[in-house]
């Protein structure tokens, strides 16, 4: 009777749920995403999309997200860069979840996965020096600015990498500077950068007409 009755017990027991704590806890791959340009500056406004959700990056050009699955899952992450961005590659990259944790997250497993957007358009900033005041600056024939009081203008321009810009400093409101005005072609570099245009002019004296002497003599009439 009590050999039954122990056989009873053990089949009742195989046959219960499992509790929570019996239960595969969830494995989570914490993962870190970088968007940044191809100067290694953030790019703020970017998203990532990832098991059809969307991420969005924080001013710092970051997210971090933890990734359900299991090891040796695949997933495909892609970003979307902000208007006026592109991606030079492929948006899209193949992401293999390794350094499981069972439970929690730990901080030391977060692998990171990096994106680059490069804008269509790059600001460089220009310095003009002519040590003259109040000269117009051209851009492509139409004047943006003046130089100040000690002949200086800085301004900013924008346009794609290999644009051609046409830069000139007008002297046609002083007509005594000489070079009359001076121009330069400058290509607008991949990269940010300071260019400068410095021009020296120099004032000619004015051109004094002689008078023609007057002859005396007898009128015609």
């Amino acid at each position: 009777m009590k050999c039954l009755l122990c056989i009873t017990i053990l089949l009742v027991s195989a046959c219960s749920p499992m509790t929570d704590n019996e239960t595969t806890a969830p494995q989570y791959f914490p993962v870190h995403f970088r968007v940044a340009d191809d100067e290694q500056m953030p790019v703020p406004g970017s998203q990532i999309i990832i098991n059809e959700r969307t991420l969005y990056v924080s001013s710092r050009g970051t997210v971090t997200d933890n990734l359900p699955g299991k090891e040796g899952d695949s997933v495909i992450a892609q970003v979307v860069c902000p208007a006026g961005w592109y991606t030079p590659q492929s948006n899209q990259k193949l992401w293999i979840l390794k350094n499981i944790t069972s439970g929690e997250v730990a901080a030391k497993s977060t692998r990171e996965l990096a994106f680059t957007c490069v804008p269509k358009k790059k600001n460089h900033v220009l310095i003009v020096k002519s040590c003259q005041p109040l000269l117009p600056i051209q851009i492509n024939g139409k004047t943006v600015m003046h130089t100040d009081t000690e002949g200086v203008a800085q301004l900013v321009m924008s346009g794609p990498p290999g644009e051609r810009i046409h830069l000139q400093i007008s002297t046609e409101e002083h007509p005594l500077l000489v070079p009359r005005n001076p121009s330069l072609v400058v290509t607008l570099p991949e990269k940010r950068k300071f260019l400068v245009f410095e021009q020296p002019f120099e004032k000619v004296k004015p051109v004094l007409r002689k008078r023609k002497a007057h002859r005396p003599g007898p009128r015609r009439l």
